[in-house]
């Protein structure tokens, strides 16, 4: 576990003949003994202060440092081996951060690509091919295009898909009659379809798809198989379905969904039920040398 430490520089412990009372003390990067001097208690071992030093570019340390398995590093390179890095810029952060799926960026570059737009805390936004970054309005506009592009000749199934990385929001009402549906998957390699539906186990899930939606104009975005991430801005990893399904059909405000399209990972899952259903076909068929249990 990474911990940060703030600790002062102290005097060895002496004794009444002005001499080290551990006499055997030895630092923790020389292993020699620490003789009646200043030294650096840090991490339960005692270090001579010139011996306090980061272990990646060997700065002595003062009194700030950080620590990771055992091993002390200045700020620099702690944040350059274990910090976030912006999705856009590529520096540290060292601040507050905005996530976009695995991806997080320094609130002052998470900005449309396309108007130039602040994206603030829980507005919907898209980010596109884990690159391009839209607010909710530029994407919708970009979505009606592709939609008229579509109309105008190219079929859907020759139109590829980005991958995209989410904030949808739906309107609440009691009376509508859209629907959203979630399936669970303990494991990214089970299909979306499978046994992890609704009405299967209770236990909180690894991996939550759309199993079914009914589109019309809020839901047009939303496709089956999307991977939701957070529903109102809880992460679903680990919660119970029922729970996140309840969340979805009771929120009694404006919906907001997470939702992830990996065009990649959908295809994969498709050819492996199309090749599940191949192999109970074969097996309903009995002919030639097949035994099925």
């Amino acid at each position: 576990q990474q911990q940060q430490h703030h600790q002062a520089a102290k005097d060895a412990t002496m004794g009444e003949n002005g001499q080290k009372e551990d006499k055997n003390t030895a630092c923790a990067s020389c292993y020699n003994t620490i003789e009646a001097e200043r030294h650096v208690a840090a991490v339960g071992q005692l270090w001579h202060a010139e011996c306090f030093r980061c272990s990646v570019c060997d700065v002595r340390l003062s009194s700030w440092y950080f620590e990771k398995d055992g091993l002390l590093f200045c700020r620099e390179d702690h944040w350059s081996k274990f910090g976030d890095r912006c999705q856009q810029c590529a520096q540290i952060i060292s601040g507050p951060v905005m996530v976009a799926g695995d991806h997080k960026f320094h609130p002052e570059c998470f900005r449309c690509d396309a108007c130039r737009i602040f994206i603030g805390d829980g507005e919907t936004y898209a980010l596109l091919e884990r690159s391009k970054l839209f607010c909710g309005a530029c994407y919708k506009h970009q979505h009606c295009t592709l939609l008229d592009t579509v109309a105008k000749g190219i079929s859907d199934a020759k139109r590829k898909v980005p991958h995209s990385i989410r904030l949808v929001e739906i309107p609440w009402s009691s009376a509508r009659t859209e629907r959203i549906r979630l399936a669970a998957a303990p494991d990214e390699k089970l299909p979306f379809g499978g046994p992890g539906a609704i009405g299967g186990p209770t236990s909180g899930c690894k991996s939550v798809r759309i199993s079914e939606v009914t589109l019309n104009t809020d839901l047009m975005s939303l496709r089956v198989g999307d991977k939701v991430l957070e529903v109102n801005g809880t992460p679903v990893r680990d919660v119970p379905l029922e729970n996140l399904q309840s969340m979805i059909e009771n929120s009694g405000k404006v919906l907001q969904l997470t939702v992830e399209h990996d065009p990649h990972l959908l295809a994969d899952q498709q050819q492996q039920h199309h090749q599940q259903q191949q192999q109970q076909l074969g097996c309903a068929d009995g002919g030639g040398t097949m035994v099925c249990g």
